[in-house]
């Protein structure tokens, strides 16, 4: 437990009220002219337009360095992804996967429910490649539908959610089969990370992952924001299952350990996980 319990709330608004200006000038201050970035990806060089205030809160400072976003997972998709693969970034934020995806030489599909995020997504792609498509919308089991959309409060759009309520954003709603149908094409790889919104994903993809030119399927899952937990879990689980794929866990998809292995797991392990876990579907 943190000290921030012993401070009364009162006093926590006016050390906020001083904080922020000091933390956002500072901030300015050192990042305001950088706007490029180059990480090395396992064996990339991937290139990120940091011009935007929000690209610049999202990589800076807690990226810098040598550091990389969730490390075990950005080197297996460097490692998968090959020449001419279709990836899908279902919840793509600033595009961080996309791009790692785009510099492998990958035709990559981009997914953002955040319209503030499309153009980021889109600078991002354009740094490594010259094909590739932002869709922005809620990937979802229905389409035609509109739902509203909130950024969270904090600013952080790494935990945006789809709120359906009568104010926000409003965006379309796609189902992954949908645009499949209609574009012609098929991923050999896909990412998903839509906070809480996997299970409504996952059924409104179930043509897609039968595809067999599907080779694998990273899934980030929220037990805490999934409504139904056991069953929603049950359910995402079965259906890949169904569908030919093997289920993996990554030991800790956030850790700066690259020796970390993916654990192969059961639909038991899964429905009990208390924390944010990235999954691993794949066929062998």
């Amino acid at each position: 437990m943190g000290l921030d319990q012993y401070i009364p709330n009162r006093a926590k608004k006016y050390i906020k009220v001083v904080y922020d200006p000091v933390y956002n000038m500072y901030f300015n201050q050192k990042y305001n002219n950088k706007n490029h970035l180059v990480k090395n990806i396992g064996p990339l060089e991937v290139e990120f337009d940091t011009s935007s205030n929000i690209s610049k809160e999202w990589f800076y400072p807690r990226y810098k360095g040598d550091q990389i976003h969730e490390p075990v997972v950005s080197k297996y998709l460097a490692d998968t992804v090959k020449k001419d693969d279709v990836f899908f970034d279902v919840g793509a934020n600033v595009g961080y996967f996309s791009a790692v995806a785009a510099a492998s030489g990958a035709e990559t599909h981009s997914f953002e429910v955040d319209p503030r995020l499309g153009s980021i997504i889109y600078t991002n792609l354009e740094q490594n490649s010259d094909s590739f498509n932002v869709v922005v919308g809620a990937v979802s089991d229905r389409t035609s539908d509109v739902v509203s959309f909130t950024p969270h409060q904090s600013g952080n759009p790494s935990t945006n959610q789809i709120v359906r309520a009568s104010y926000g954003f409003s965006v379309p709603t796609l189902s992954l089969d949908s645009y499949v149908s209609n574009r012609e094409v098929v991923p050999n790889l896909m990412k998903i990370d839509v906070e809480g919104a996997e299970a409504d994903v996952v059924l409104g993809g179930d043509n897609t992952l039968a595809c067999e030119d599907l080779r694998a399927v990273l899934l980030e899952i929220h037990p805490k924001l999934l409504n139904n937990t056991t069953s929603k879990v049950r359910n995402i689980y079965s259906t890949f299952i169904d569908h030919g794929f093997d289920c993996y866990r990554f030991q800790d998809h956030r850790s700066t350990n690259l020796e970390r292995k993916k654990i192969e797991t059961s639909q038991s392990e899964i429905t009990n996980l208390d924390e944010n876990q990235m999954l691993l579907f794949s066929r062998s």
